[in-house]
């Protein structure tokens, strides 16, 4: 009967593509060279390289993986302070520290998805300007 049918090994759908592994399912921006993020540390200022509503990336300076830190940060289009607690995920090779943020306070996280929102607005029009200019 066409219910009862074996399922071979053979039968399975083969998997062609596999996805990259991300630790961070948010999506992530670049701050403006001309406005960049404000982050403090654990008490030391930082440069962002790249931030999302989970977290942010950014030179390592002294954190270790698995600890967790308090935060605070302040947005170029925003003058709320955002803080907090951020896990460190990992160090990179190139000594970049990537950081979760830890129970975010729903308004915060809605004020970086805002900037994040933003940012890609701006280099989207960016992007057709110099497609404009060539």
């Amino acid at each position: 009967m066409f219910w009862k049918k074996s399922h071979n090994k053979s039968d399975t759908p083969k998997v062609l593509f596999k996805s990259p592994e991300e630790i961070r399912q948010y999506y992530r921006v670049v701050p403006s060279s001309g406005e960049p993020v404000d982050l403090t540390l654990d008490n030391k200022h930082v440069s962002v390289i790249d931030i999302s509503s989970g977290g942010f990336c950014c030179k390592n300076s002294d954190f270790r993986p698995g600890r967790f830190y308090s935060f605070h940060l302040y947005l170029p289009d925003n003058t709320l302070k955002i803080f907090g607690k951020v896990q460190i995920l990992e160090i990179t090779e190139s000594n970049l520290c990537r950081g979760q943020f830890s129970n975010l306070d729903p308004e915060f996280e809605n004020h970086i998805n805002r900037y994040t929102l933003n940012r890609q607005k701006e280099e989207l029009e960016n992007r057709k300007k110099n497609r404009r200019l060539k």
